[in-house]
């Protein structure tokens, strides 16, 4: 992935899981800590540096309730925090604005305001600038937390030297995209979730009323609805899908071949499941595969759209990463 997709690609699942997060409060707007929280929750360095420091989603979610709490009643107002909720994103069409704070926070990750630090626009450079943000609320989490913003940032690059030299596997006979994203509990629990075909309509939205039709194969029906209510209309050919498990190594890898049947133009693809043990729960690594054609002509076609496909690819691959992520938030 080039350094510009690689920036947009962060800046949509930072933007993503903070309104997941603020929805959580029932907020419409995107503040600091909700940043915060995404970056927590983010599988690149930035993410792996706040959980190896012993932070947890379920501390770090009550060390924000514990300041916002402290900050309220250092100026005479008590019980106004809102109860943490859970997210209520999908079930309705809201607009998210970001606060002041934190759209600052967000885009000076992408502007090369130090001189002679070059920014990427990653989470990395996020968690720089929440750790400097002047409010001081960031900060004082940390403290409630047992750590500080020079420990934080001591990690940050400890783990970023760590991590430089890796390059991703490449695999280009094949048209591949792959998602790695941080699962808040243990590889057994991910494991249970995404090799048991009953609970597919758990994480992937495309399927329902699952049905075992063989003996490692079953069979889901497109929802008649949306998660927020707003129903479907596909076609009859699209409405059924077929998930055949592959492969099953309990608990770090898990391969399911997605077909249509009744759809001629959508070819069966691979969606192939890593999970190992990191810090504070799960990395997984997410891919989705379409295996290389057979026929010389539409191979040669296939590799000249191949780069307006792995867009959309990696927005399917992000979207169910999402989803599984959801269960365990």
């Amino acid at each position: 992935m080039s350094r510009t997709a690689e920036a947009l690609s962060t800046a949509y699942a930072l933007s993503l899981t903070s309104a997941e997060e603020a929805s959580r409060w029932g907020r419409k707007k995107i503040d600091i800590e909700h940043l915060f929280l995404a970056v927590l929750l983010n599988e690149q360095p930035a993410g792996q540096a706040l959980r190896s420091l012993g932070i947890t989603l379920d501390a770090a979610r009550k060390a924000i309730e514990e300041q916002h709490a402290h900050q309220m009643s250092s100026i005479g107002v008590n019980d106004v925090q809102q109860p943490i909720g859970r997210i209520t994103l999908y079930e309705a069409k809201a607009h998210f604005d970001w606060s002041e704070n934190a759209k600052r926070t967000f885009q000076g990750a992408g502007k090369g305001r130090r001189s002679r630090q070059r920014k990427q626009g990653n989470a990395a450079d996020v968690l720089r600038e929440l750790l400097e943000e002047p409010s001081g609320f960031i900060a004082a989490v940390l403290e409630r937390l047992g750590t500080n913003a020079d420990e934080g940032r001591e990690r940050l690059a400890e783990i970023e030297s760590r991590s430089a030299s890796r390059q991703p596997d490449r695999k280009p006979s094949q048209l591949s995209v792959t998602k790695d994203t941080f699962i808040p509990a243990s590889a057994e629990e991910v494991f249970a979730l995404v090799s048991d075909p009953e609970r597919i309509p758990d994480w992937d939205t495309a399927g329902s009323d699952v049905e075992h039709t063989g003996k490692q194969t079953w069979e889901a029906l497109l929802p008649a609805a949306w998660p927020n209510g707003k129903p479907r209309t596909p076609s009859e050919e699209k409405r059924r899908q077929v998930f055949e498990l592959m492969d099953a190594a309990e608990p770090h890898r898990v391969v399911w071949r997605v077909s249509f049947p009744g759809n001629s133009v959508s070819k069966p693809h691979c969606r192939a499941i890593r999970l190992w043990p990191t810090d504070g729960g799960t990395h997984m690594r997410f891919t989705v595969t379409y295996p290389r054609d057979a026929h010389r002509l539409r191979r040669l076609v296939g590799t000249a759209v191949r780069p307006g496909l792995q867009p959309l690819l990696w927005v399917q691959a992000a979207h169910l990463s999402t989803q599984i992520s959801l269960n365990f938030r």
